[in-house]
């Protein structure tokens, strides 16, 4: 916070509770700097308070309660991100720092909520924060920017943030009811299908090269891709070895998408 300003002494409020920070601290999960913008009032200059946290004292042996519990706001703060092209504009900049200003323009997202957003990925590490703006962290120029040949950002997008989220949040009706989703049912709706065929694709090419790695396919001259989606999998394991014929068995709808 070396170029932060310095606080006004009135003008501004700012609710920090004993219990906020303990929060903080298990959702951290160990000694840590976080820093909470304040927002001002009639025109005081915008400030920020660094408060120290210390680690939780269970350490990694027992669940840390919080960081499961507040664990979905910076995985949608991340499918957020990804949704308003923050990355690749960030990765536009060819490993230079970019001005919240700039984001503001190449997003057209004028409001403060543009700043909290890169606030949050900046403290999940996705961003760094320099005096200049903020750049991308190495995993996230690797796996989530669109011009990497490493990129699964669809299918952390579209299928983990549109379609598993939703699923996922009907789990404890599951749990008390035995009735889950239908596959069936669901992928009947070409949309769906199509949803799912696209983030799949995405997300199984890098897994199917590691597949083709570690398994010997030089012998085999068929294979049977049970759900295979797009056939992503056998798309790969048939350019690698082109005596093999592969057969994908699918829902129909998936199969008129893919």
């Amino acid at each position: 916070l070396e170029d932060a300003p310095p606080l006004p002494k009135r003008g501004f409020v700012a609710l920090l509770g004993i219990r906020a920070l303990e929060m903080t601290s298990r959702a951290v999960g160990r000694a840590a700097r976080i820093c909470f913008h304040v927002l001002p009032k009639h025109g005081s200059p915008p400030c920020a308070i660094e408060v120290v946290v210390t680690a939780s004292p269970e350490g990694d042996s027992d669940i840390n309660v919080d960081r499961v519990a507040y664990g979905f706001m910076a995985s949608q703060a991340l499918f957020s991100g990804l949704e308003v092209g923050l990355f690749d504009h960030i990765a536009g900049k060819q490993g230079g720092a970019m001005s919240i200003e700039e984001l503001q323009h190449l997003t057209n997202i004028n409001a403060p909520r543009l700043q909290t957003l890169v606030t949050a990925l900046t403290a999940i590490k996705a961003l760094r924060r320099s005096k200049e703006g903020y750049m991308l962290s190495p995993n996230c120029g690797r796996y989530l920017v669109r011009s990497s040949k490493y990129f699964y950002g669809d299918y952390l997008r579209m299928q983990i943030g549109q379609q598993f989220y939703r699923h996922m949040g009907a789990l404890p009706d599951v749990m008390k009811t035995g009735k889950g989703p239908d596959y069936a049912q669901l992928f009947s709706d070409p949309a769906e299908a199509d949803l799912y065929t696209r983030a799949q694709h995405n997300g199984s090419l890098a897994t199917a090269k590691q597949l083709c790695r570690k398994v010997d396919f030089k012998s085999m001259s068929t294979v049977l891709d049970i759900g295979g989606g797009s056939g992503a999998f056998s798309i790969v394991i048939c350019r690698a070895h082109p005596q093999i014929k592969a057969t994908v068995l699918e829902f129909p709808e998936v199969c008129k998408t893919g």
